[in-house]
């Protein structure tokens, strides 16, 4: 619904050239805390901008967004990681020109099983981790278990084994019955407020440790829907909590309607209000 605080001019309904008809999107799962804010105050707010979101077969994805966009199944897609270089060749290799617009900052996390006794981990150890340096918990005084890494694709790993999960939900729920596991790369707005994983505080040197969520922790055996951990955007928006990212927009520029509509998107999501509801939803709003 409209924020009758807000001038007129600052709503999502207030864009201009917004296209009329139904329109095809999907990708990331990060996006969904900003789809479950947004969506509805659009449908009241835009109703002839009508917008189906997709949900492939195997699982959502930034990557698998952008594959449905470049194969004509999307008419924009939504990403929390850019458009991975394979993906841009992909778009180079049909001709298809792409480009992203970014929305929000996100805040990656790294989520392991509730029982693993370690109060964070450097970003040095993630290396050795994805390096495939360091192979077993004992070494941070943990259980003497083999690290059994989750990734979507293995693309933020350089050299270690893993194991292919299809989203972060697939992650969550692998990793809370798994002692050895740890699942790098999801979003805190989908990961922090989980109450069957641990979401670890990232050490940034001199023996401190910064995490996505506000403290007191509440542990998981205190932990329910209604009392969860919550997002500390405050350690974002000053870039004390170091793993941050941009959710994007993806778009086909080729100049026909679907270029217009996924523009368009973006647009109303840069507005005061949707940034309102961003932030709402989780995510620190862009610099200005």
């Amino acid at each position: 619904m409209a924020d009758r605080s807000l001038n007129p001019t600052e709503l999502m309904s207030s864009v201009k050239d917004i296209p009329t008809g139904n329109f095809r999107y999907g990708g990331s799962t990060s996006w969904a805390p900003v789809r479950s804010e947004i969506d509805t105050v659009m449908r009241f707010g835009i109703p002839n901008f009508k917008l189906t979101y997709i949900h492939p077969d195997g699982g959502s994805s930034s990557e698998k967004g952008i594959e449905m966009l470049l194969a004509g199944q999307l008419d924009f897609a939504q990403s929390s990681k850019g458009i991975p270089a394979e993906l841009q060749k992909l778009a180079t290799k049909k001709r298809i020109k792409i480009t992203e617009i970014p929305i929000a900052i996100d805040a990656m996390t790294v989520v392991v099983h509730p029982s693993l006794k370690l109060p964070g981990i450097t970003l040095e150890q993630l290396h050795e981790i994805v390096s495939g340096n360091i192979k077993n918990w004992r070494v941070f005084g943990g259980d003497n278990q083999p690290i059994k890494i989750y990734s979507l694709n293995g693309e933020e790993l350089n050299g270690a084994p893993f194991t292919p999960i299809k989203n972060s939900t697939d992650a969550f729920q692998r990793v809370a019955i798994d002692p050895s596991a740890i699942y790098l790369g999801a979003s805190s707005s989908l990961a922090v407020p989980q109450c069957q994983i641990k979401t670890l505080p990232i050490g940034i040197g001199n023996g401190k440790f910064v995490a996505p969520y506000q403290l007191p922790a509440i542990s998981p055996a205190d932990c329910s829907s209604r009392n969860h951990n919550q997002v500390n955007p405050t350690v974002f928006q000053t870039a004390d909590y170091p793993l941050l990212r941009k959710l994007s927009v993806i778009v086909v520029v080729d100049g026909n309607l679907k270029q217009r509509a996924g523009q368009a998107y973006a647009r109303i999501l840069k507005t005061v209000q949707g940034q309102m509801l961003i932030k709402k939803a989780g995510y620190l709003n862009l610099p200005q």
